[in-house]
């Protein structure tokens, strides 16, 4: 498995169109499983179908009136919208079920159920207790909601995969209900662990993509987007 962490921010868009480079070589057998860690200039992204809340809804939820500072984009991803923004660390497994090590079998709910496990191990040493709750994908700690789960399926390879509040405003989730929520069940890693933070200074990217590589079994090679672009070209 390769772990790449890209350098700097970069829009869901250029990133989208990256994952399904990669995405057809892994399909063809050209390359290994491939893991990107990033974070995206602000976005609001929708998804192409609900999460499941509990409550009847529209299909979709309505459109946000946007700032201009915040992009909006549609993605082949489950769920619906949410938001992308610096100081959230997106996870993208590019893996091909029933061909990797730790995905040996087809099985769709156990892979997102994986994904929500390695952030409650993560999490588990810092006196954080994980949660899912029963159709709606994600990671909740007391009742909050630090991260989204909204995955791709091609000819069973995954792609999109799992978003990590840690030191991202919440400010853009009141713009609009967040996978059917409302915005005030969003929260961030800052501000559960309040003083305690396990990072040091500004170095929650490496303290999280550390811990997540460790869980996964690989090691972390940094790369600037363009460096990527032109290899899996």
């Amino acid at each position: 498995m390769r772990i790449i962490s890209i350098e700097g921010q970069r829009t869901y868009s250029e990133v989208r169109d990256l994952q399904k480079k990669i995405l057809q070589k892994r399909i063809d057998g050209s390359i290994e499983d491939t893991v990107l860690f990033l974070e995206h200039l602000p976005v609001v992204t929708q998804g192409r179908g609900l999460q499941k809340t509990g409550e009847d809804r529209p299909r979709h939820m309505p459109l946000p009136i946007l700032p201009d500072s915040i992009e909006f984009c549609e993605s082949e991803r489950g769920g619906d919208l949410t938001y992308h923004g610096p100081g959230q660390l997106v996870i993208y497994p590019i893996v091909h079920l029933g061909e990797s090590l730790l995905f040996p079998e087809k099985d769709i709910d156990f892979y997102i159920r994986f994904l929500e496990k390695t952030l409650f191990d993560i999490l588990k040493p810092y006196g954080l207790v994980g949660e899912h709750r029963k159709n709606a994908t994600g990671v909740w700690v007391n009742q909050m909601k630090i991260a989204s789960i909204g995955i791709a399926l091609r000819k069973w390879v995954t792609y999109h995969g799992i978003a990590i509040n840690v030191v991202n405003s919440m400010k853009p989730f009141q713009l609009f209900s967040p996978c059917g929520f409302q915005a005030e069940i969003m929260t961030n890693l800052e501000s559960l662990l309040k003083e305690n933070l396990p990072w040091e200074e500004a170095n929650w990217r490496g303290w999280l993509e550390t811990l997540w590589a460790r869980q996964w079994g690989g090691e972390i090679e940094s790369s600037s987007f363009e460096n990527l672009v032109s290899k899996f070209s």
